[in-house]
């Protein structure tokens, strides 16, 4: 027999093969009878749908009508038995591998594929839905109309299939059209069919590659046309995102030609996590000015700060739909700054915490770079901006006068958080009054809440805070007018102590934004550290230092005399009992320890202040001690812990070390020994160095003998022991 080249036998010479139109091929009488079939499924669809749903049979018209249905159904049942026997009769040869789509996607078939409107939220979401009818469009393949079922029934977009369905690439994946209940396979799990791209609709391939880097996109427009155009397409292709991670930084960079990045001028989205500030990449950022609408750069640790070697263009590059930038990396806030970006769309703008940057002229010296030389550029040039969000945000002093004078064009901001400050600096608020109080005291905006969020660099609460509170009380007030929300955030290690030798007894707790001030600082910090010695806290602290989120206690004492400051009722208990937790440290679980030089017989006998403070920490797991006269001093201590077990105990530095009078010996004293095993707690892991410390302190033979002894007095169940003998 002699095969077409569409798959069927060749008409013989001088006689048509079929019925009338086409071609008379086989796939032509095929389509035909697809096409009756299909004609007879819309009408008996469109048949059920006049029916009523309480209509009776028992009327003489409906049993009449009934019988003439039932003769065509036996007609019409003969007919698809022969169609079958028929059908059996096609040769199996290598072009008829491949099947019409009709029979790939007959009528029934469900489909899974992405709403045509938008629903929850504005997004487009996934539906199932069924094929009711399909179209024969010449060589461009066959439509496919689709219904959803059940919920709104909507009628979505009919899908262009092609008439033979290519095998995708190995792990390719892609839309799927498949039966009801799927065709079981050997496995015994149902087959659902083909995954391919050809099909998908272009909206779920552009959500595809939302999830994809630009490199790893580009592909798609190598796969064949259909995949290309899609990929391409202005409105939902995958080139509307861009998205570039650090190990492809160097390829970037390597890009000398901006005509060798394709498809990338009409960016919406930009995610850039890079260190080193690629140039190719801004140039087609700005490239997509008129589109970009949200960009991000998270942080990459990447060491020192260095500026960005770019020149700035001889224009300023409008971002017209430029709304939000998350921008945490210093380098390209820097190269943004410098390109003279114009963001009059801008309501957002977030950056990280700022960078170290090495002192000129100090060799291994260092300073948190000031933000001002980015943001007072980029504030200027955004206009419309209403948050201005920050991890940290450094101002030196010299900077402070060129940042709040930005902030006079920037005309609908709201909310400025992260803002850098020492106690030393509060004089700053007023200035920053001044600035902001020319756009928050208009009428239309004064109702308008708004928020400003300080991070308190080295916070103090000792016997002298609250002097000079009298200066800032304005701003307290202006604040309270302007409907402002005032928000204070520690950022390193909140120092409470009484350390002041002007102050006999210690300043009473301060009321007003002192008082406010301090009442965040105590709620929000997660480490506290106790300096001892000193003048004592008012009475008036006591119902004010209390820590509900510190989990690092440490205790400072340059002596053991000090150590007789610490005010009696912050060794309080919440109860009674040895399991009573601490009033004052109820989430304490990890206590670091600085002593000065003293002896074993100088520290005050049990019970004491310090024993009972220490004793009251029920959650403590671990121990570190940095500074410590002696293993005995330390023993001591330890004693004191009411827990029963320990997590970890290390010993960062050997006895002495770092004092300015460490002890001479390493000796024991022999009246304390037999007591100690019996009243420390069980310690699962006791070293000489956590991992932030340096184990080439331990360098003496004498003090790793010490070491030594002390594991074999307290026998814990794991010692590890690290240091260099010379």
């Amino acid at each position: 027999m002699d095969i077409s080249s569409d798959g069927g036998p060749a008409p013989s010479g001088g006689k048509e093969s079929g019925g009338s139109g086409g071609d008379g091929s086989l796939r032509d009488v095929i389509d035909q009878i697809h096409s009756v079939a299909s004609h007879i499924a819309a009408s008996s669809e469109a048949a059920e749908l006049k029916v009523p749903a309480d209509a009776g049979n028992d009327t003489q018209a409906c049993v009449s009508l009934i019988d003439r249905l039932s003769d065509v159904l036996k007609t019409l049942s003969d007919a698809d038995s022969r169609f079958s026997n028929e059908l059996s009769q096609i040769p199996t040869t290598e072009y008829n591998t491949h099947r019409s789509c009709i029979f790939r996607y007959p009528l029934g078939t469900c489909v899974v594929v992405t709403s045509r409107t938008r629903r929850e939220a504005g997004k487009y979401v996934w539906v199932t839905a069924r094929v009711h009818r399909t179209e024969d469009r010449g060589q461009k393949g066959t439509a496919v109309y689709m219904r959803e079922v059940g919920g709104r029934e909507e009628e979505l977009e009919p899908v262009i299939v092609p008439h033979e369905a290519n095998k995708p690439p190995h792990g390719q994946r892609g839309f799927k059209l498949s039966s009801e209940k799927g065709v079981a396979r050997s496995d015994g799990k149902p087959d659902y069919g083909r995954p391919c791209l050809p099909g998908v609709p272009a909206a779920v391939m552009g959500h595809i590659g939302s999830f994809l880097t630009t490199t790893a996109v580009t592909r798609l427009t190598r796969v064949n046309k259909e995949t290309r155009e899609k990929a391409t397409d202005d409105t939902y292709g995958v080139f509307r995102h861009f998205a570039m991670t650090d190990d492809e930084s160097g390829k970037y960079r390597s890009i000398q030609k901006q005509h060798q990045l394709k498809h990338l001028g009409k960016i919406r989205t930009a995610y850039l996590e890079a260190s080193p500030v690629a140039s190719c990449v801004v140039e087609c950022l700005e490239k997509s000015a008129e589109t970009l609408g949200e960009l991000h750069v998270p942080h990459v640790p990447s060491g020192l700060f260095f500026s960005t070697p770019m020149r700035a263009p001889g224009y300023s590059t409008p971002f017209s739909n430029l709304t939000h930038m998350n921008v945490q990396s210093f380098k390209w806030l820097d190269c943004f700054s410098k390109r003279r970006w114009s963001l009059p769309a801008l309501k957002i703008l977030q950056i990280g915490k700022p960078p170290k940057s090495l002192l000129i002229g100090q060799a291994h010296s260092y300073s948190h770079l000031s933000a001002a030389a980015f943001l007072v550029p980029l504030l200027s040039a955004s206009p419309n901006i209403e948050r201005l969000e920050a991890e940290r945000m450094v101002i030196d002093d010299g900077d402070w006068a060129d940042f709040t004078a930005s902030l006079n064009s920037c005309l609908n901001l709201t909310t400025i958080a992260g803002l850098d400050i020492l106690m030393c600096q509060f004089g700053r608020l007023n200035e920053l009054k001044d600035a902001l109080d020319q756009q928050w005291s208009k009428p239309e905006k004064k109702d308008l809440p708004k928020k400003l969020g300080f991070v308190v660099r080295d916070p103090t609460i000792d016997g002298e805070y609250g002097q000079g509170a009298d200066g800032v009380q304005a701003f307290s007030r202006w604040a309270a007018e302007a409907n402002c929300d005032l928000e204070w955030q520690p950022w390193d290690t909140l120092r409470v102590g009484c350390n002041s030798d002007t102050v006999s007894g210690g300043l009473p707790a301060p009321v007003g934004l002192y008082g406010e001030v301090a009442r965040q600082l105590i709620a929000k910090t997660a480490d506290v550290t106790l300096c001892v010695g000193g003048p004592r806290f008012h009475p008036s602290w006591r119902d004010e230092l209390i820590f509900p989120r510190a989990e690092k206690l440490t205790i400072d004492a340059d002596g053991a005399s000090a150590l007789d400051s610490i005010p009696e009722w912050l060794t309080e208990r919440e109860g009674e009992g040895q399991t009573a937790a601490s009033r004052h440290f109820p989430a304490v679980a990890h206590l670091e320890v600085f002593f000065g030089s003293f002896e074993l017989s100088d520290l005050p006998s049990a019970p004491s202040k310090l024993s009972r403070l220490v004793a009251a920490l029920t959650g403590l797991k671990r121990v570190t001690f940095y500074s410590y006269p002696s293993l005995a001093v330390a023993c001591e201590l330890l004693s004191y812990l009411s827990v029963p077990r320990l997590a970890k105990a290390y010993f960062a530095r050997p006895p002495g070390a770092g004092l300015f009078n460490g002890p001479d010996t390493y000796e024991w004293p022999d009246d304390v020994l037999e007591e100690w095993p019996l009243r420390c707690p069980l310690i699962e892991h006791m070293a000489t160095a956590p991992d932030e410390s340096d184990g080439d302190l331990w360098r003496d033979k004498e003090g790793v003998e010490s070491f030594l002894q002390l594991v074999s007095t307290l026998r814990p169940l794991r010692a590890d022991l690290t240091g260099y003998i010379y």
